[in-house]
């Protein structure tokens, strides 16, 4: 971190952390520049930061609408088969051919979610 003292004739430049309390004295002009690109580094850092972060809430937000997509589009197959199921309830020949197409369509169903989650 860096902290500007200003003096009449020079401006001392204090860092701290890794360069152990160096100073750097520069004449006001000189100090006025670097100051100036110190704060215009801190707010393209900031900018970017913001960018970023809009950014990965975009691709966020497509991952979750098209995992809704899938979802939406497996329910849709799922009434689908239903109907067809219920057709076959007017067999009297197959008993058990209603109950083992809504086990087949259940089970395409559940498979289908645990696809779109992957």
């Amino acid at each position: 971190m860096i902290t500007v003292h200003r003096v009449t004739e020079r401006t001392t430049f204090k860092t701290t952390g890794s360069s152990s309390g160096k100073k750097v004295e520069m004449f006001p002009a000189t100090a006025g520049l670097v100051g100036s690109l110190l704060r215009m580094a801190k707010i393209m850092a900031k900018k970017w930061m913001i960018v970023a972060f809009v950014f990965v809430l975009i691709i966020f937000g497509f991952s979750l609408r098209s995992i809704a997509d899938c979802k939406s589009d497996c329910q849709d197959e799922y009434k689908s088969e239903v109907d067809s199921c219920k057709t076959l309830s007017d067999d009297p020949d197959e008993p058990d051919a209603l109950e083992t197409c809504l086990d087949e369509a259940k089970s395409q169903y559940e498979s289908c979610i645990e696809e779109c989650e992957d």
